[in-house]
């Protein structure tokens, strides 16, 4: 498995698979910082604080961290062990692309506050399965349609992401009208 890998696309999206030890995840330590694109963090392994915008966020195993473009952020790496993530990062003016097929732009607009979704719905979904499709075309260096690809699957990953927002609403509203519910005596 390759790792520690970048790959910068003509249309402005960068691909990176990082894998840091307890040594070199101490560099990156709260460093504070924003990126001029929208980011979307998949963590394989490990455990980290983020903290985004003065709010933290636990993120564990298949969470999914979702950023927006200069959100201040920094990352606090649990030390105890290897920290490895896959990010996509996706420049704004590339949003209206995605916003064709899907309402990730509306998110990102609108739901800052929600930067994290739970690997419980990530597992349940294709959004792994399209991060690694993105990477396997990333390595390929015969591909001549190698940034048409990248943009095929980001719209997969955008509509996946959707998906999953879907589903988060689905259950608080279920939560919600199962609580309302009385039963009758």
């Amino acid at each position: 498995m390759i790792r520690n890998f970048e790959y910068n696309s003509h249309s402005g999206l960068t691909f990176l698979h990082r894998l840091n030890n307890t040594t070199t995840a101490n560099v990156y330590r709260g460093v504070k910082h924003s990126h001029p694109s929208h980011e979307i963090y998949l963590l394989l392994r490990g455990g980290a604080t983020y903290t985004v915008n003065g709010q933290s966020f636990e993120v564990n195993p298949f969470d999914v961290l979702i950023l927006n473009a200069y959100e201040y952020h920094f990352v606090e790496p649990n030390t105890t062990e290897a920290y490895e993530r896959i990010v996509l990062q996706i420049p704004p003016d590339f949003i209206p692309v995605l916003n064709e097929v899907t309402p990730l732009n509306n998110f990102i607009k609108t739901n800052s506050f929600l930067n994290i979704l739970p690997a419980k719905y990530v597992k349940n979904s294709n959004l792994y399965a399209i991060m690694k499709a993105i990477e396997k075309i990333c390595l390929n260096n015969n591909e001549i349609y190698k940034d048409h690809l990248i943009l095929a699957q980001t719209i997969n990953l955008a509509i996946e992401i959707s998906k999953i927002l879907a589903d988060i609403n689905n259950d608080k509203l279920a939560r919600v009208h199962y609580s309302e519910y009385t039963y009758p005596q």
